[in-house]
């Protein structure tokens, strides 16, 4: 029978949280930036207060549906079309609701991060929500 002893831990690392910025731009979105320089990635995550706490009675799950229904296209790509230009970027992208909030997030590499930021501005400000769907 063999038998082996568990590995002891080394010392507990100290760990440094970002540095947090919080602004308010001129159009009255909070945004908060937390830059940690380890990897060329970068995170986008909009957050509004639009979850299932907001929906009107006899229409509960519309908050789910509506951030789902989001990355089925806009006006200018359909679905598909836009998953293949988030996945182009190489870009993950993800919606979803919950009790209190609706959120929208990707993660890209930083040199592109401009490309997909535009293209989240155009998912979140013109989507389009196809009767088929």
């Amino acid at each position: 029978m063999v038998t082996s002893l568990r590995p002891k831990s080394g010392p507990a690392r100290r760990y440094h949280f970002p540095d947090f910025h919080d602004e308010v731009l001129p159009s009255g979105i909070r945004l908060v930036t937390a830059p940690v320089k380890k990897l060329p990635l970068a995170t986008v995550l909009v957050v509004v207060d639009a979850g299932s706490v907001s929906e009107p009675r006899g229409k509960e799950g519309i908050a789910s549906l509506t951030a789902a229904g989001l990355l089925e296209g806009t006006s200018r790509f359909d679905g598909a079309e836009l998953a293949e230009k988030f996945e182009q970027l190489g870009t993950s992208l993800e919606s979803g609701a919950d009790w209190d909030s609706a959120v929208i997030k990707f993660t890209t590499l930083s040199d592109h991060l401009e490309e997909a930021t535009r293209l989240l501005g155009e998912v979140i400000s013109s989507p389009v929500f196809p009767e088929r769907d």
